[in-house]
């Protein structure tokens, strides 16, 4: 089945919006904002926003591409979840790594008594920050 020219438009702009793939570009001067797709006379060219000139042909590999688009644009925003993840994950590690240095330090603090209590609250950081570390290490 040919495509229709709403088809072909889409396909066109989602090529110019991946961000993956070099965007189509005027054929006069490549620094122009990249081309746009134009119905005109029941055709579809390619617009050049900055200097007005258009180019007839689009190529084959763009409008066929939609299919390996849109699986890129997948796979992208998966591995942008899993990052947000995987930092989510950190963050709520340094807090309960945060917490249980301090914790370790105001335990040993009071543990030492009143005389040694910043030399207590010291050594308990130090300690349970060892600790802490090498339970919270990614493996």
């Amino acid at each position: 089945m040919p495509m229709t020219n709403a088809d072909i438009i889409r396909i066109v702009k989602k090529w110019q919006a991946a961000g993956f793939v070099h965007e189509l570009t005027c054929r006069i001067d490549s620094t122009h904002d990249p081309l746009v797709p134009i119905e005109r006379e029941g055709a579809v060219v390619l617009g050049c926003p900055t200097c007005g000139t258009a180019q007839e042909r689009i190529p084959d590999f763009v409008l066929q591409s939609e299919a390996a688009l849109d699986r890129r644009v997948q796979e992208l925003d998966r591995s942008r979840t899993a990052e947000l993840e995987r930092r989510r994950r950190s963050n709520r590690i340094f807090w309960w790594f945060a917490g249980a240095t301090f914790g370790g330090g105001l335990i040993a603090g009071q543990a030492l008594g009143p005389v040694w209590t910043l030399g207590g609250i010291v050594l308990g950081a130090m300690v349970a920050l060892a600790a802490t570390r090498d339970a919270f290490r990614e493996r």
